[in-house]
């Protein structure tokens, strides 16, 4: 009988440990869809911004003080490869891409120790 008892307490047990991991993966489901729609404005910003930028070389002269980069082009007069949106875009990537916190820290050191 007192196994019994210690057995169905192990059962309450579990299960309100899987409704609690239950929720974790919810509430991880809706960060990760908020991340991409971050993502996703971000790179529209930026589209809408390089357009007007080079528009606007296109009809009054070049603007040599500009760091806006399209995507995948470095920028010949800055000392730097990417713009620090570039860097949040490549973060993002990282968090929405990794199927574990292990594998995003793990992806992250690599990033870090290749800079």
């Amino acid at each position: 009988m007192c196994l019994l008892l210690e057995f169905s307490a192990l059962n309450r047990q579990l299960d309100q440990l899987q409704s609690a991991l239950d929720e974790i993966e919810s509430r991880n489901a809706d960060i990760h869809k908020e991340l991409l729609e971050i993502l996703h404005s971000n790179r529209e910003v930026r589209r809408t911004m390089r357009e007007d930028v080079e528009g606007g070389d296109d009809a009054g002269g070049s603007n040599s003080s500009n760091n806006i980069v399209p995507d995948g082009e470095s920028n010949k007069t800055s000392s730097h490869s990417s713009t620090p949106s570039d860097e949040v875009d490549k973060m993002a990537e990282l968090m929405i891409n990794a199927t574990s916190v292990g594998e995003l820290i793990q992806t992250i050191k690599g990033q870090i120790d290749k800079d």
